[in-house]
């Protein structure tokens, strides 16, 4: 059992995510941190209230290895060490916890593919991110900098790592962007800003019940008044998450500049 009872994190007034992407998001708040201790409550917590439930230990890690990509190798790899190491040593029967580990929470799905895959399915998801034309301005902007680091964008940060495996659809790894992006916001405001853009590109309400797990806390989209204005809750509840999860109430002036660009440019209305 965890150490704390985080319960009181998903139990906000007024939280439009879902309790699964409320503790989710936490967890990658304790990973771009690297605060293992507050991981290992959170990824008890999970495993304690969710089992096998949705896939969520699956889902979790999808997405704490992604992180990588905006946090860097070594605190993801502190982490899933701490993770795996947690749930091998509570187990009664060692052996068998670590055969469900390698074949059922790590998730089987992710294999090496093709350069020539990794190039098209890069493509496909920087362009479901960042538009059709915001993609290409990229790309071409990227070309010229550094030829090499678009090249690893394209075919691992987008056409490997961002791409919606079995369990973890894009809006769902939009979110946990957004948070681990949270935890540096003031030196990386334009990645901050293209995923936030990201997320309300691809989410769509109607597209609840086929996601793995809600994005929404249930009867939530009954409470909003104007359906199109949810897509904008769900990412500035991330937002507004970030300075307490991080424990850095600095944040708040820097996320509301971006904030405050984007209701500006009437991206969207709240």
């Amino acid at each position: 059992m965890p150490k704390t009872n985080p319960e009181n994190l998903l139990k906000r007034d007024n939280n439009p995510l879902s309790d699964e992407v409320t503790l989710l998001i936490r967890i990658i708040a304790d990973v771009a941190s690297g605060n293992y201790t507050n991981l290992i409550t959170h990824w008890q917590y999970l495993l304690c209230t969710y089992g096998d439930q949705h896939k969520m230990p699956q889902i979790a890690m999808e997405l704490v290895s992604q992180t990588h990509a905006m946090c860097g190798f070594p605190k993801v790899l502190n982490s899933l060490s701490a993770m795996h190491n947690d749930y091998i040593s509570n187990a009664t029967n060692k052996e068998e916890a670590e055969n469900y580990w390698q074949k059922a929470i790590v998730n089987p799905e992710c294999k090496p593919v093709s350069i020539l895959q990794e190039e098209v399915e890069g493509d496909v998801a920087l362009k479901a991110i960042y538009g059709h034309t915001g993609a290409k301005r990229l790309v071409e902007k990227m070309a010229i900098i550094h030829p090499m680091m678009n090249s690893y964008m394209i075919d691992h940060a987008y056409g490997t790592v961002l791409q919606p495996r079995k369990h973890v659809f894009l809006p769902l790894r939009e979110l946990a962007v957004v948070m681990a992006l949270c935890y540096e916001a003031p030196i990386q405001k334009p990645q901050l800003a293209s995923h936030l853009k990201g997320f309300l590109r691809m989410y769509r309400v109607e597209n609840e019940l086929m996601y793995s797990i809600p994005i929404v806390r249930p009867n939530m989209t009954e409470q909003v008044e104007e359906e199109a204005s949810l897509p904008g809750k769900l990412v500035k509840q991330v937002l507004e998450f970030a300075p307490e999860f991080y424990n850095k109430p600095e944040l708040s002036k820097h996320i509301q500049s971006v904030w405050g660009k984007f209701q500006e440019r009437g991206q969207f209305s709240l």
